[in-house]
Protein backbone atom coordinates (compact mmCIF):
# COMPACT_ATOMS: atom_id res chain seq x y z
CA UNK A 1 0.00 0.00 0.00
CA UNK A 2 3.05 1.99 1.05
CA UNK A 3 5.05 1.21 -1.96
CA UNK A 4 3.81 3.73 -4.44
CA UNK A 5 4.07 6.69 -1.92
CA UNK A 6 6.81 9.35 -1.98
CA UNK A 7 8.75 9.74 1.01
CA UNK A 8 7.12 13.17 1.33
CA UNK A 9 3.61 12.08 0.59
CA UNK A 10 4.37 8.75 3.17
CA UNK A 11 5.30 11.44 5.77
CA UNK A 12 2.52 13.91 4.49
CA UNK A 13 -0.10 10.86 6.03
CA UNK A 14 1.64 9.06 8.96
CA UNK A 15 1.50 13.34 10.28
CA UNK A 16 -2.41 13.65 9.41
CA UNK A 17 -2.94 10.28 11.29
CA UNK A 18 -1.36 11.18 14.46
CA UNK A 19 -3.41 14.75 14.15
CA UNK A 20 -6.51 12.72 14.03
CA UNK A 21 -5.52 11.15 17.01
CA UNK A 22 -5.41 14.33 18.89
CA UNK A 23 -8.28 15.57 17.88
CA UNK A 24 -10.35 12.26 18.98
CA UNK A 25 -8.37 12.64 22.11
CA UNK A 26 -9.47 16.26 22.47
CA UNK A 27 -12.95 15.39 21.73
CA UNK A 28 -12.99 12.42 24.21
CA UNK A 29 -12.02 14.06 27.08
CA UNK A 30 -11.63 17.79 27.75
CA UNK A 31 -9.51 17.40 30.79
CA UNK A 32 -7.22 15.00 28.72
CA UNK A 33 -7.19 17.89 25.94
CA UNK A 34 -6.05 20.32 28.73
CA UNK A 35 -3.96 18.30 30.62
CA UNK A 36 -2.12 17.48 27.60
CA UNK A 37 -1.17 20.87 26.08
CA UNK A 38 -0.82 22.04 29.55
CA UNK A 39 2.51 19.36 29.98
CA UNK A 40 3.78 20.36 26.37
CA UNK A 41 2.81 23.99 26.66
CA UNK A 42 5.08 24.12 30.38
CA UNK A 43 8.14 21.69 29.07
CA UNK A 44 8.23 23.79 25.31
CA UNK A 45 8.70 27.00 27.83
CA UNK A 46 11.33 25.72 30.09
CA UNK A 47 13.68 24.18 27.26
CA UNK A 48 15.34 27.72 26.77
CA UNK A 49 15.72 28.11 30.49
CA UNK A 50 17.08 24.82 31.06
CA UNK A 51 19.23 25.67 28.03
CA UNK A 52 20.19 28.59 29.61
CA UNK A 53 21.54 26.97 32.53
CA UNK A 54 22.88 23.76 31.41
CA UNK A 55 24.83 25.85 28.44
CA UNK A 56 25.80 29.17 30.07
CA UNK A 57 25.68 28.89 33.63
CA UNK A 58 26.82 24.64 33.72
CA UNK A 59 24.09 23.71 35.91
CA UNK A 60 23.05 20.08 36.05
CA UNK A 61 19.50 19.97 34.15
CA UNK A 62 18.00 18.40 37.18
CA UNK A 63 18.72 20.95 39.55
CA UNK A 64 17.79 23.82 37.10
CA UNK A 65 14.49 21.77 36.27
CA UNK A 66 13.55 21.61 39.99
CA UNK A 67 13.96 25.08 40.80
CA UNK A 68 12.07 25.84 37.53
CA UNK A 69 9.23 23.63 38.42
CA UNK A 70 9.45 24.96 42.49
CA UNK A 71 9.14 28.71 40.80
CA UNK A 72 6.04 27.44 39.25
CA UNK A 73 4.16 25.69 42.06
CA UNK A 74 4.98 28.95 44.00
CA UNK A 75 2.92 31.18 41.37
CA UNK A 76 0.40 28.59 40.40
CA UNK A 77 -0.43 28.13 44.14
CA UNK A 78 -0.36 32.05 45.05
CA UNK A 79 -2.62 32.07 41.83
CA UNK A 80 -4.83 29.44 42.29
CA UNK A 81 -5.48 30.24 46.55
CA UNK A 82 -4.54 33.65 46.60
CA UNK A 83 -5.24 35.90 43.34
CA UNK A 84 -7.96 34.19 41.99
CA UNK A 85 -10.57 34.65 45.27
CA UNK A 86 -9.43 38.04 45.28
CA UNK A 87 -10.49 38.41 41.50
CA UNK A 88 -14.22 36.57 41.78
CA UNK A 89 -14.60 39.14 44.24
CA UNK A 90 -13.27 42.15 42.75
CA UNK A 91 -15.45 40.46 39.49
CA UNK A 92 -18.30 40.13 41.52
CA UNK A 93 -18.43 43.99 42.83
CA UNK A 94 -17.61 45.20 38.88
CA UNK A 95 -20.81 42.59 37.95
CA UNK A 96 -22.74 44.63 40.48
CA UNK A 97 -21.27 48.43 39.38
CA UNK A 98 -22.58 47.22 35.82
CA UNK A 99 -25.78 46.78 36.77
CA UNK A 100 -25.81 50.14 38.26
CA UNK A 101 -24.48 51.58 35.49
CA UNK A 102 -26.13 49.96 32.56
CA UNK A 103 -29.46 51.19 31.62
CA UNK A 104 -32.70 49.69 33.47
CA UNK A 105 -33.99 47.07 32.08
CA UNK A 106 -38.07 46.08 33.63
CA UNK A 107 -38.22 42.46 30.91
CA UNK A 108 -34.90 40.92 31.86
CA UNK A 109 -35.26 37.62 34.24
CA UNK A 110 -33.20 37.43 36.85
CA UNK A 111 -29.97 35.13 37.16
CA UNK A 112 -29.91 32.56 39.62
CA UNK A 113 -26.60 34.88 40.29
CA UNK A 114 -27.97 37.42 40.56
CA UNK A 115 -30.11 36.54 43.54
CA UNK A 116 -27.47 34.61 45.15
CA UNK A 117 -25.07 38.16 44.82
CA UNK A 118 -28.46 40.21 46.35
CA UNK A 119 -28.76 37.97 49.40
CA UNK A 120 -24.97 38.21 49.90
CA UNK A 121 -25.00 41.81 49.83
CA UNK A 122 -28.06 42.17 52.30
CA UNK A 123 -26.61 39.99 54.73
CA UNK A 124 -23.51 41.84 54.72
CA UNK A 125 -24.96 45.04 54.74
CA UNK A 126 -23.11 47.23 58.36
CA UNK A 127 -26.78 48.43 59.37
CA UNK A 128 -27.50 44.94 59.73
CA UNK A 129 -23.92 43.45 60.89
CA UNK A 130 -23.53 45.56 64.00
CA UNK A 131 -26.72 44.84 65.44
CA UNK A 132 -26.04 40.90 65.86
CA UNK A 133 -25.14 39.01 68.52
CA UNK A 134 -21.46 36.89 68.14
CA UNK A 135 -23.55 33.40 67.83
CA UNK A 136 -25.35 34.96 65.40
CA UNK A 137 -22.38 36.39 63.33
CA UNK A 138 -20.94 32.97 63.23
CA UNK A 139 -24.69 32.00 61.73
CA UNK A 140 -24.06 33.66 59.06
CA UNK A 141 -22.72 31.54 56.40
CA UNK A 142 -25.33 29.09 57.68
CA UNK A 143 -28.37 31.52 56.87
CA UNK A 144 -26.64 32.39 53.41
CA UNK A 145 -26.58 29.07 52.15
CA UNK A 146 -30.24 28.19 53.54
CA UNK A 147 -32.02 31.30 51.60
CA UNK A 148 -29.50 30.36 48.49
CA UNK A 149 -31.16 26.32 48.86
CA UNK A 150 -34.35 28.05 49.00
CA UNK A 151 -34.51 30.19 46.08
CA UNK A 152 -32.11 27.61 43.96
CA UNK A 153 -35.55 25.86 44.36
CA UNK A 154 -38.27 27.87 43.29
CA UNK A 155 -39.42 28.31 39.34
CA UNK A 156 -39.36 31.47 38.60
CA UNK A 157 -39.75 31.92 35.25
CA UNK A 158 -42.83 31.32 33.12
CA UNK A 159 -41.12 30.16 30.52
CA UNK A 160 -39.28 27.15 32.02
CA UNK A 161 -43.07 25.77 33.05
CA UNK A 162 -44.87 23.29 30.41
CA UNK A 163 -47.81 25.12 29.29
CA UNK A 164 -51.36 23.71 29.79
CA UNK A 165 -51.30 22.62 25.54
CA UNK A 166 -48.00 21.04 25.58
CA UNK A 167 -49.30 19.04 28.66
CA UNK A 168 -52.27 18.23 27.10
CA UNK A 169 -50.80 16.98 23.77
CA UNK A 170 -49.05 14.29 25.85
CA UNK A 171 -52.40 12.57 26.05
CA UNK A 172 -55.87 10.77 24.41
CA UNK A 173 -58.90 13.35 24.07
CA UNK A 174 -61.01 11.01 26.58
CA UNK A 175 -58.66 11.20 29.06
CA UNK A 176 -59.25 13.77 32.34
CA UNK A 177 -55.98 15.82 33.09
CA UNK A 178 -55.75 17.60 36.81
CA UNK A 179 -53.21 20.02 36.94
CA UNK A 180 -52.31 21.50 40.43
CA UNK A 181 -49.60 24.07 41.02
CA UNK A 182 -46.45 22.73 43.31
CA UNK A 183 -46.02 23.86 46.93
CA UNK A 184 -42.58 24.46 45.90
CA UNK A 185 -43.42 27.11 43.49
CA UNK A 186 -44.94 29.20 46.38
CA UNK A 187 -42.74 32.48 47.32
CA UNK A 188 -43.65 34.50 50.89
CA UNK A 189 -42.39 36.28 53.51
CA UNK A 190 -43.25 33.36 55.87
CA UNK A 191 -40.95 30.62 54.24
CA UNK A 192 -37.97 33.50 54.35
CA UNK A 193 -38.91 34.15 58.19
CA UNK A 194 -38.75 30.36 58.80
CA UNK A 195 -34.94 29.68 57.83
CA UNK A 196 -33.94 33.23 59.26
CA UNK A 197 -35.40 32.43 62.67
CA UNK A 198 -33.49 29.16 63.05
CA UNK A 199 -30.41 31.39 63.22
CA UNK A 200 -31.37 34.95 64.03
CA UNK A 201 -33.40 36.79 67.33
CA UNK A 202 -36.84 37.59 66.44
CA UNK A 203 -36.05 40.86 65.93
CA UNK A 204 -33.05 40.57 63.10
CA UNK A 205 -35.25 37.53 61.87
CA UNK A 206 -38.28 40.18 60.84
CA UNK A 207 -35.97 42.98 59.81
CA UNK A 208 -33.90 41.05 57.48
CA UNK A 209 -36.68 38.01 56.11
CA UNK A 210 -38.60 41.66 54.67
CA UNK A 211 -35.18 43.21 53.00
CA UNK A 212 -34.42 39.49 51.70
CA UNK A 213 -37.67 39.45 50.35
CA UNK A 214 -38.24 43.17 48.60
CA UNK A 215 -34.76 42.83 46.98
CA UNK A 216 -33.51 39.05 46.18
CA UNK A 217 -35.46 39.28 43.23
CA UNK A 218 -35.01 42.71 42.14
CA UNK A 219 -32.41 43.90 39.22
CA UNK A 220 -32.68 47.83 39.39
CA UNK A 221 -29.98 49.82 38.15
CA UNK A 222 -29.39 53.68 39.38
CA UNK A 223 -28.55 54.25 35.57
CA UNK A 224 -25.20 55.74 36.01
CA UNK A 225 -24.40 56.14 32.40
CA UNK A 226 -26.46 59.06 31.97
CA UNK A 227 -24.54 60.61 33.96
CA UNK A 228 -21.09 59.71 32.19
CA UNK A 229 -23.02 60.25 28.90
CA UNK A 230 -23.81 64.50 29.96
CA UNK A 231 -20.54 64.63 31.07
CA UNK A 232 -18.76 63.53 27.72
CA UNK A 233 -21.29 65.13 25.81
CA UNK A 234 -20.67 68.52 24.47
CA UNK A 235 -22.82 70.96 25.58
CA UNK A 236 -22.94 73.20 22.79
CA UNK A 237 -24.77 70.49 21.17
CA UNK A 238 -29.00 71.07 20.36
CA UNK A 239 -30.91 69.13 22.90
CA UNK A 240 -32.27 67.16 19.75
CA UNK A 241 -29.49 66.26 18.77
CA UNK A 242 -28.38 65.18 22.44
CA UNK A 243 -31.64 63.02 23.00
CA UNK A 244 -30.47 61.28 19.56
CA UNK A 245 -26.72 60.49 20.97
CA UNK A 246 -28.08 59.42 24.49
CA UNK A 247 -30.63 57.12 22.88
CA UNK A 248 -28.30 55.77 20.71
CA UNK A 249 -25.78 55.26 23.85
CA UNK A 250 -28.53 53.42 25.96
CA UNK A 251 -29.03 51.15 22.40
CA UNK A 252 -25.63 49.98 22.47
CA UNK A 253 -25.61 49.81 26.13
CA UNK A 254 -28.87 47.20 26.17
CA UNK A 255 -27.03 44.99 23.90
CA UNK A 256 -23.77 45.52 25.83
CA UNK A 257 -25.79 44.32 29.07
CA UNK A 258 -27.68 41.59 27.43
CA UNK A 259 -24.36 40.02 26.20
CA UNK A 260 -23.08 40.65 30.05
CA UNK A 261 -25.96 39.26 32.07
CA UNK A 262 -26.41 35.99 29.51
CA UNK A 263 -22.52 35.42 30.11
CA UNK A 264 -20.90 36.52 32.86
CA UNK A 265 -23.02 35.35 35.61
CA UNK A 266 -22.75 32.10 33.98
CA UNK A 267 -19.08 32.36 34.34
CA UNK A 268 -19.01 33.46 38.03
CA UNK A 269 -21.12 30.95 39.10
CA UNK A 270 -18.78 28.13 37.70
CA UNK A 271 -15.58 29.73 39.26
CA UNK A 272 -16.10 28.03 42.68
CA UNK A 273 -16.30 24.37 41.47
CA UNK A 274 -13.53 25.54 38.93
CA UNK A 275 -11.43 25.79 41.41
CA UNK A 276 -11.66 22.66 43.24
CA UNK A 277 -11.02 21.14 39.55
CA UNK A 278 -8.83 23.27 38.19
CA UNK A 279 -6.12 21.95 41.32
CA UNK A 280 -6.88 18.44 40.13
CA UNK A 281 -5.94 19.80 36.46
CA UNK A 282 -2.64 21.62 37.68
CA UNK A 283 -1.38 18.13 39.68
CA UNK A 284 -0.79 16.42 36.66
CA UNK A 285 -0.11 18.68 34.02
CA UNK A 286 2.85 19.49 36.34
CA UNK A 287 3.52 16.02 37.51
CA UNK A 288 3.69 15.07 33.80
CA UNK A 289 5.60 17.83 33.05
CA UNK A 290 8.33 17.45 35.21
CA UNK A 291 9.08 13.65 33.96
CA UNK A 292 8.38 15.18 30.27
CA UNK A 293 11.46 18.03 30.88
CA UNK A 294 13.81 15.44 32.62
CA UNK A 295 13.53 12.83 29.65
CA UNK A 296 12.68 15.79 26.48
CA UNK A 297 15.93 14.95 25.01
CA UNK A 298 15.10 11.12 24.57
CA UNK A 299 11.66 12.04 23.49
CA UNK A 300 12.76 14.15 20.81
CA UNK A 301 14.89 11.58 19.47
CA UNK A 302 11.82 9.02 19.89
CA UNK A 303 9.30 11.28 18.37
CA UNK A 304 10.95 10.56 14.66
CA UNK A 305 10.65 6.91 15.16
CA UNK A 306 6.92 6.84 14.51
CA UNK A 307 7.35 7.65 11.49
CA UNK A 308 8.16 5.01 8.77
CA UNK A 309 12.50 4.59 8.09
CA UNK A 310 11.73 5.47 5.08
CA UNK A 311 9.91 9.06 5.14
CA UNK A 312 11.72 9.87 8.22
CA UNK A 313 14.02 12.33 6.30
CA UNK A 314 10.91 14.25 5.22
CA UNK A 315 9.66 13.87 8.69
CA UNK A 316 12.63 15.90 10.85
CA UNK A 317 12.76 18.83 9.62
CA UNK A 318 8.75 18.94 9.89
CA UNK A 319 8.81 18.10 13.06
CA UNK A 320 12.15 21.20 13.69
CA UNK A 321 10.59 23.78 12.51
CA UNK A 322 6.88 22.91 13.97
CA UNK A 323 8.93 22.35 17.65
CA UNK A 324 10.34 25.91 17.46
CA UNK A 325 7.34 27.98 15.72
CA UNK A 326 5.29 26.36 18.68
CA UNK A 327 8.01 27.49 21.54
CA UNK A 328 9.17 30.60 19.99
CA UNK A 329 5.63 31.49 19.77
CA UNK A 330 4.34 30.42 23.74
CA UNK A 331 7.25 32.32 24.96
CA UNK A 332 6.40 35.53 22.88
CA UNK A 333 2.68 35.32 23.73
CA UNK A 334 3.47 35.07 27.56
CA UNK A 335 5.88 37.48 27.91
CA UNK A 336 4.09 40.48 26.06
CA UNK A 337 0.50 39.48 28.03
CA UNK A 338 2.31 39.41 31.44
CA UNK A 339 3.95 42.64 30.38
CA UNK A 340 0.54 44.24 29.25
CA UNK A 341 -1.27 42.93 32.35
CA UNK A 342 1.35 44.36 34.87
CA UNK A 343 1.14 47.81 32.85
CA UNK A 344 -2.81 47.97 32.68
CA UNK A 345 -2.89 47.21 36.19
CA UNK A 346 -0.17 49.25 37.57
CA UNK A 347 -1.46 52.48 35.31
CA UNK A 348 -5.48 51.68 37.12
CA UNK A 349 -3.35 51.73 40.53
CA UNK A 350 -1.44 55.25 39.81
CA UNK A 351 -4.37 56.95 38.05
CA UNK A 352 -7.24 56.01 41.43
CA UNK A 353 -9.47 53.69 39.31
CA UNK A 354 -10.83 50.66 40.31
CA UNK A 355 -10.41 47.36 40.13
CA UNK A 356 -6.70 47.66 39.33
CA UNK A 357 -5.74 43.92 40.17
CA UNK A 358 -8.77 42.62 37.86
CA UNK A 359 -7.96 44.69 35.33
CA UNK A 360 -4.54 43.65 35.13
CA UNK A 361 -5.89 40.00 35.27
CA UNK A 362 -7.85 40.37 32.35
CA UNK A 363 -5.71 42.19 30.19
CA UNK A 364 -3.25 39.10 30.60
CA UNK A 365 -5.22 36.37 29.99
CA UNK A 366 -7.34 38.38 27.37
CA UNK A 367 -3.57 39.20 25.47
CA UNK A 368 -3.08 35.21 24.98
CA UNK A 369 -6.28 35.19 22.70
CA UNK A 370 -4.47 36.67 19.36
CA UNK A 371 -6.07 39.35 17.22
CA UNK A 372 -9.46 39.79 18.97
CA UNK A 373 -8.65 39.53 22.81
CA UNK A 374 -7.73 43.37 22.10
CA UNK A 375 -10.96 43.67 21.51
CA UNK A 376 -12.33 42.07 24.76
CA UNK A 377 -9.80 43.39 26.38
CA UNK A 378 -10.19 47.13 25.87
CA UNK A 379 -14.01 47.44 25.98
CA UNK A 380 -14.57 46.94 29.62
CA UNK A 381 -11.29 49.09 30.47
CA UNK A 382 -12.87 52.23 28.57
CA UNK A 383 -16.27 51.59 30.10
CA UNK A 384 -14.35 51.87 33.33
CA UNK A 385 -12.84 54.79 32.42
CA UNK A 386 -16.28 56.49 31.23
CA UNK A 387 -17.69 55.56 34.79
CA UNK A 388 -14.93 57.64 35.86
CA UNK A 389 -16.02 60.80 33.85
CA UNK A 390 -12.74 62.41 33.94
CA UNK A 391 -11.05 63.20 30.06
CA UNK A 392 -7.82 63.00 31.38
CA UNK A 393 -8.26 59.35 32.73
CA UNK A 394 -9.57 58.47 29.47
CA UNK A 395 -7.04 60.03 26.90
CA UNK A 396 -4.28 58.29 29.30
CA UNK A 397 -5.55 55.24 28.98
CA UNK A 398 -6.07 55.74 25.50
CA UNK A 399 -2.56 56.60 25.22
CA UNK A 400 -1.27 53.93 27.56
CA UNK A 401 -3.51 51.21 25.46
CA UNK A 402 -2.24 52.39 22.54
CA UNK A 403 1.65 52.35 23.55
CA UNK A 404 0.98 48.93 25.41
CA UNK A 405 -0.33 47.33 22.50
CA UNK A 406 2.33 48.69 20.00
CA UNK A 407 5.52 47.35 22.06
CA UNK A 408 3.42 44.41 22.58
CA UNK A 409 3.75 43.95 18.94
CA UNK A 410 6.97 45.14 18.48
CA UNK A 411 8.34 42.85 21.17
CA UNK A 412 6.26 39.43 19.74
CA UNK A 413 8.11 40.32 16.43
CA UNK A 414 11.20 39.96 18.08
CA UNK A 415 11.22 37.17 20.24
CA UNK A 416 9.66 35.20 17.35
CA UNK A 417 11.60 36.22 15.03
CA UNK A 418 9.30 36.20 12.12
CA UNK A 419 8.48 32.79 12.25
CA UNK A 420 5.18 32.89 13.51
CA UNK A 421 4.05 35.06 10.49
CA UNK A 422 0.13 33.66 10.28
CA UNK A 423 -2.41 35.81 8.03
CA UNK A 424 -5.18 37.17 10.76
CA UNK A 425 -8.04 36.50 8.64
CA UNK A 426 -6.89 32.19 8.92
CA UNK A 427 -5.88 33.10 13.17
CA UNK A 428 -9.89 34.50 12.93
CA UNK A 429 -11.49 31.55 10.92
CA UNK A 430 -9.01 29.27 13.37
CA UNK A 431 -10.52 30.95 16.51
CA UNK A 432 -13.92 30.19 15.40
CA UNK A 433 -13.34 26.92 14.25
CA UNK A 434 -11.85 26.20 17.52
CA UNK A 435 -13.99 27.41 19.95
CA UNK A 436 -16.90 25.59 18.06
CA UNK A 437 -15.24 22.30 18.68
CA UNK A 438 -13.74 23.02 22.38
CA UNK A 439 -15.40 26.08 23.58
CA UNK A 440 -13.50 28.79 25.41
CA UNK A 441 -10.57 27.43 25.35
CA UNK A 442 -9.64 26.54 21.62
CA UNK A 443 -9.43 30.24 21.21
CA UNK A 444 -6.46 29.55 22.87
CA UNK A 445 -5.03 27.04 20.72
CA UNK A 446 -6.10 28.53 17.54
CA UNK A 447 -3.03 30.04 16.88
CA UNK A 448 -0.66 27.36 17.68
CA UNK A 449 -2.86 25.12 14.87
CA UNK A 450 -2.61 27.59 12.28
CA UNK A 451 1.75 27.32 13.02
CA UNK A 452 1.21 23.78 12.53
CA UNK A 453 -1.36 23.86 9.40
CA UNK A 454 1.43 26.56 8.20
CA UNK A 455 4.32 23.89 8.89
CA UNK A 456 2.13 21.04 6.96
CA UNK A 457 1.54 23.42 3.94
CA UNK A 458 5.27 24.27 3.76
CA UNK A 459 6.53 20.65 4.21
CA UNK A 460 4.07 18.79 2.45
CA UNK A 461 1.29 20.75 0.74
CA UNK A 462 3.02 23.48 -0.94
CA UNK A 463 5.92 21.19 -2.47
CA UNK A 464 3.21 18.46 -3.93
CA UNK A 465 0.47 21.33 -5.12
CA UNK A 466 4.17 22.50 -7.46
CA UNK A 467 4.78 18.80 -8.46
CA UNK A 468 1.09 17.97 -9.51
Amino acid sequence: MFKKLTSRNMAALFTFFYLGILIIMGFSSTSIAIISFGIIGIVLLLEPWNRFLSEKLKIRKGFSISIAFAIIIVIISLVIFFLIPVIFREATNLYNLSMDFFPADQNTNITSFEINNNISKVLSEDDFVKNLSDSEKSNIELLKNDLKDYYSKLNLHDDEKETLDNILQNYPQNNIVIIYPENEANYSLEAIEKITDKYLSSENSAYISSKIYGSALSTNSKELWKDAAEYFIPSSISNERKEQMMKTIKDILNQLKNFVKTNIPHWLEKIPNFLGTTVYIVFFIILGAIYLSYYFAGFKKFIPLIYPKKCRNEAIPFLKDTYISLERYLISIIICALIVGFSMGISFELLGLPFALLVGFWAAITNLIPVIGVVFEVVPVLLLALYSKSWFDFIILVIIIIFLHASAFILFLKISQGLNKVNPFFIIIMMVLMSQLFGFAGSFIAVPACLVIKRIWEHFLGPWMEDH
